[in-house]
């Protein structure tokens, strides 16, 4: 297998505290999974006992915890991690260029609700480096907006979202959803037909990853890969496998100009040194370049907020993707998720 041990063990032990959640760790050069944990978890030797005690049976089963239910591979609203989706969207769309720069304010109207920046006054103006540097939600509501659901479904499905991840354990995965019109026109899958068309409302939602918008963490670690290993979506895989050439068969290039993966990805190594994600840097040294991006969402289902942190190293030829993701832990990614992957960052920088 792909795992590593080292890895492996400190994801489930960062994971020990939270209610529920799911790490992952992954090559980004191919996709080889490192680690991949979910919590909350069971035992797995119930499953080779030659007996299976009723009560256990059913404490496993039936628990409204749901323990067998795999946290890496289930949808989620992102929240800002999917931020640079929606950049990307803007940069592919050629309505906002590269040099762009807009105002941001303490909160923007569409349809019938103001959105709020998330600190109730705004940045000032600002480009997508700093967007992503200081998570601006007023900027992506504008970029989102000014694109359409459209543009952000179709780079989303470059990105390797709406569909399985192919990792080996498919059965397990959820396909999740990025909203276009044609969703909301066929009923958004619950209603009729025509009565529940695209409003000024969710576009400001999907910009910044929330409601009509659900991903996997392991969608989330294949997008991220792509900035990392600059324009390659790879499949997660946890079986090493030996044929010739696996590498090239595996990776995707994708179409989206090499420009906007890396000013992206110039963005996301701003979240690190000065933005959201600097706290990534405490209590680690001699650590090599980190670029990565926070996330807290709220619960489309109405739960307790989302905490995400999405993280890869070096800056140059990335070799470790970190996703990693609390559900149900109010607070913010940068409090909740970003100190597991600090965790993971440590075993990996002292093991090497």
């Amino acid at each position: 297998m792909t795992i590593d041990i080292n890895l492996q063990l400190i994801a489930e032990d960062a994971l020990k505290d939270k209610k529920a959640g799911a790490i992952i760790v992954m090559d980004p050069r191919d996709g080889a999974i490192r680690a991949m944990a979910s919590r909350p978890t069971f035992d797995l030797n119930f499953f080779s006992k030659d007996f299976k005690p009723e009560k256990e049976y059913k404490e496993l089963f039936n628990s409204p915890e749901k323990p067998l239910f795999n946290r890496a591979l289930n949808a989620y609203d992102p929240g800002s991690v999917w931020k640079i989706i929606t950049a990307l969207a803007g940069l592919e769309s050629g309505k906002f260029p590269s040099d762009t720069m807009l105002e941001t304010k303490p909160c923007i109207t569409y349809g019938s609700q103001c959105f709020r920046e998330h600190n109730d006054l705004g940045f000032g103006v600002i480009g997508y480096e700093d967007a992503l540097r200081v998570s601006s939600n007023t900027f992506f509501y504008q970029i989102g907006y000014g694109v359409g659901v459209d543009k952000i479904h179709e780079v989303s499905r470059k990105l390797g979202f709406n569909s399985l991840s192919g990792i080996e354990i498919s059965e397990q995965e959820n396909i999740g959803l990025v909203a276009s019109s044609e969703w909301a026109k066929e009923g958004r899958g619950w209603g009729e037909p025509g009565r529940t068309p695209w409003v000024p409302e969710d576009i400001a939602s999907m910009s910044i990853g929330q409601f009509v918008v659900q991903v996997t963490p392991i969608q989330i670690a294949r997008a991220y890969a792509a900035i990392a290993n600059g324009g390659y979506l790879v499949t997660p895989h946890l079986v090493k496998k030996e044929e010739e050439n696996f590498l090239t068969k595996k990776r995707i290039k994708i179409d989206i100009d090499p420009n906007n993966i890396e000013l992206i990805k110039s963005g996301l190594r701003k979240v690190v040194e000065s933005g959201t994600g600097v706290s990534i840097n405490y209590g680690i040294s001699n650590l090599p370049p980190v670029s990565g991006k926070t996330g807290t969402a709220e619960d489309g289902e109405g739960g307790l907020d989302h905490a995400w942190f999405v993280c890869f190293t070096p800056y140059e030829k990335s070799e470790l993707l970190i996703v990693a993701f609390a559900q149900n832990t109010p607070g913010g990614g940068s409090v909740h998720a970003l100190p597991m992957a600090r965790e993971i960052l440590k075993v990996w920088n002292s093991k090497k």
